[in-house]
């Protein structure tokens, strides 16, 4: 009866962390409303990159996309110990300014050096000027690519950063991630 009870248990928790598809066609994601053209996969909050929500094509650890929904003034990209705390957005930052906070934050989460930096455009996003970048990184002697597309809308910093294995991966879904990102929309 045991048994019974913790194999019950264990398919039951299981359960609690499935991924879900995600469709083609307008989807609202939080804070963001996006487009993909392609089906992604929602990653349970655990398997998401700072617990953000994220979605994948072919795992998280091939290729993921997560947004980031109004990360509010004074506040970092991701949550630390007050011993090493991460950098802080701040709305007086310029676009260069808040890649670089991204930068720095995902080589801080991940573990990983950031390796070689693409050219920052700007990109107009729900009507507020917004910007787009890349960057490459090395996680776990792995080669990665990643792009970032934002914007600040009042006292928020909205984001969506796209990574995935330099090879293959990156380019696999790239232009749905371009897409997605110019047809942003902030609620």
């Amino acid at each position: 009866m045991n048994r019974l009870l913790i194999l019950v248990g264990v398919l039951l928790l299981s359960a609690c962390n499935q991924y879900t598809l995600v469709q083609p066609g307008l989807v609202e994601v939080q804070q963001v409303a996006v487009s993909p053209t392609n089906p992604w996969n929602a990653a349970p909050r655990a398997d998401g990159l700072g617990g953000y929500p994220t979605w994948t094509t072919d795992g998280v650890i091939l290729n993921s996309l997560t947004f980031f929904p109004a990360i509010k003034n004074g506040k970092p990209l991701f949550k630390s110990s007050h011993d090493d705390p991460y950098p802080a957005f701040t709305t007086d930052l310029l676009p260069n300014e808040i890649v670089e906070i991204v930068e720095s934050s995902i080589a801080k989460e991940l573990g990983a050096t950031i390796s070689g930096r693409g050219g920052l455009k700007p990109l107009m996003i729900d009507g507020n000027p917004g910007f787009q970048s890349s960057f490459d990184f090395i996680a776990g002697d792995v080669p990665r690519r990643a792009f970032v597309a934002g914007a600040v809308k009042g006292e928020a910093l909205y984001l969506m950063l796209y990574q995935a294995t330099d090879l293959y991966y990156y380019d696999k879904y790239l232009e749905d991630v371009r897409s997605m990102a110019a047809g942003m929309r902030l609620n």
